[in-house]
């Protein structure tokens, strides 16, 4: 199943869910261990990250990336909200 938001799209393959981010990075969750995708374990499997990035980018035409290739053409938020954003826990 794809899932897409204005600026992250997320793939879900068996226990797997990658998010992709338009502002670059991604994130990969085992939904059958932790099914609220709070714990990212990219970094414990690369290879099924990969993988399902490169499933990612075939499912999606080019333009849908053009974002994640061109983030001048993303509109930042302002820095007050940056740094609400950021105390709410949704930004590091």
């Amino acid at each position: 199943m794809l899932a897409a938001f204005p600026s992250r799209w997320a793939l879900f393959e068996g226990p797997w869910k990658l998010v992709v981010s338009a502002f670059g990075g991604s994130e990969l969750f085992d939904l059958s261990v932790d099914p609220n995708g709070l714990l990212d374990i990219r970094h414990d499997h690369p290879e099924i990250a990969a993988s399902l990035e490169r499933r990612l980018h075939e499912l999606l035409p080019d333009a849908a990336f053009t974002t994640a290739r061109f983030p001048s053409l993303i509109e930042l938020p302002d820095r007050r909200t940056m740094e609400m954003l950021r105390s709410l826990g949704y930004l590091r």
